[in-house]
């Protein structure tokens, strides 16, 4: 078996240097997120805990409950590389080539009937570094609905069908383009946004009223395009929430700010057009007069506790170590077929008493049990402040 070199290392290193490697990183400034090299794996053993410190149980991170303490937890900066046979489908072929150009996967599942026509057989490559083979495999691909296949498909893999994406940076000289190459106001709905007060708090809004915005917006389609990679919104702005099945989109964002941009990540690289000043202010204040206050939305929910039990495809946590009382404390039950959780239990050998870390969609079924989980981590709650810290 072939044993991801960070998961095999860090089994063997005290506690107590992992809570101190933690401790005198706390201030370090955070790198965004990266995919190990084998070169990478191999340093591995030197960089064990994160600069990015995420709240366990506030909204942003998927669960506002008073029971639970204050906890954050440190997590790592970098991603593990998984042997080939541990990689999901969407993760052994990341990308396809079709007429020409390279298409990247968005790890995103689209239901059938979205579908259009059938376009053909593709084959797609994929690359083990830890035995330096490369795999090819032939999968059938189609034309997603209202979409031209110059810029979206969908790749039926192990019997899902997944997103795939040939958009290159700049590619839009005007906002008309973009919303027509993705049929963006056929697919995406909007209806919530946030914007921060002045003490840079985010307060969050559900909108009645999605569609004067894209009527709005549609008036604005020869707005040009910024072709500026270091743009930041230089006043205040409204950021909406952009999630689309057909696009394969979830959760990203599209801000319109007050002096006349639009902004958005929704389709791999950041697009900019200048919409101008006008339509900017009919679009703010069309939202704030026809919204509500409500809750901030989960991206996922993310839960942890002390792993009681382990048996054959799931195990147990009980989250009473995070919670202020511990009679509010309660007992999960994880289901761990999906493979992105085996590999977890396999190579880092989580077993009974360990702190685990869960990320699953925030369906329950009967009380306690989670079948929707798809990310485990390990980790080490420290004595000294309760965090929760998380070795790379």
């Amino acid at each position: 078996m072939k044993i991801p070199r960070i998961a095999e290392s860090v089994n063997h290193i005290d506690n107590d240097l992992i809570l101190e490697a933690a401790r005198e990183r706390k201030t370090a400034k955070a790198t965004p997120f990266l995919k190990w090299s084998a070169l990478a794996a191999c340093f591995c053993i030197l960089i064990m805990a994160a600069a990015i410190v995420i709240p366990l149980f506030k909204p942003e991170a998927g669960m506002d409950n008073p029971l639970y303490k204050d906890v954050h937890i440190q997590e790592p900066e970098f991603a593990i590389v998984w042997p080939w046979e541990y990689k999901t489908i969407y993760e052994q072929y990341t990308s396809l080539s079709y007429q020409g150009k390279t298409y990247s996967g968005r790890a995103k599942e689209i239901r059938a009937e979205l579908l259009g026509e059938a376009l053909g057989s593709v084959q797609a490559k994929g690359y083990d570094i830890y035995t330096e083979k490369e795999y090819t495999e032939n999968f059938e691909i189609y034309s997603i609905n209202g979409i031209s296949e110059q810029y979206l498909i969908a790749a039926e893999m192990d019997g899902k069908f997944y997103v795939f994406d040939a958009h290159e940076p700049n590619a839009f000289a005007t906002l008309g383009e973009m919303m027509n190459a993705f049929a963006m106001e056929q697919n995406i709905q909007l209806d919530r946004f946030s914007v921060q007060d002045k003490n840079q708090k985010t307060k969050y809004y559900s909108l009645t009223d999605g569609g004067t915005v894209w009527e709005i917006l549609d008036a604005c389609k020869n707005a040009k395009a910024v072709n500026d990679t270091e743009w930041r919104p230089q006043t205040s702005y409204i950021s909406f929430t952009v999630t689309s099945e057909a696009l394969g989109v979830y959760r990203n964002v599209m801000y319109i700010t007050e002096d006349g941009y639009l902004w958005t990540n929704a389709f791999n690289y950041a697009n900019i057009f200048e919409i101008g000043e006008d339509a900017a202010k009919r679009i703010i204040d069309h939202v704030k007069n026809h919204s509500e206050q409500t809750e901030s939305e989960s991206y996922q929910i993310t839960i942890a506790g002390k792993i009681t039990e382990v048996g054959e495809n799931y195990f147990i946590l009980d989250t009473t170590p995070v919670c202020v009382n511990e009679k509010d404390g309660k007992i999960y039950k994880i289901m761990a077929e999906d493979i992105r959780i085996q590999r977890v239990l396999s190579f880092e050998k989580i077993s009974i008493g360990d702190i685990a870390v869960v990320t699953y969609d925030g369906k329950i079924k009967d009380g306690n049990l989670i079948e929707s989980a798809s990310d485990l981590q390990k980790g080490f709650l420290s004595s000294e402040d309760g965090n929760i810290l998380i070795p790379e």
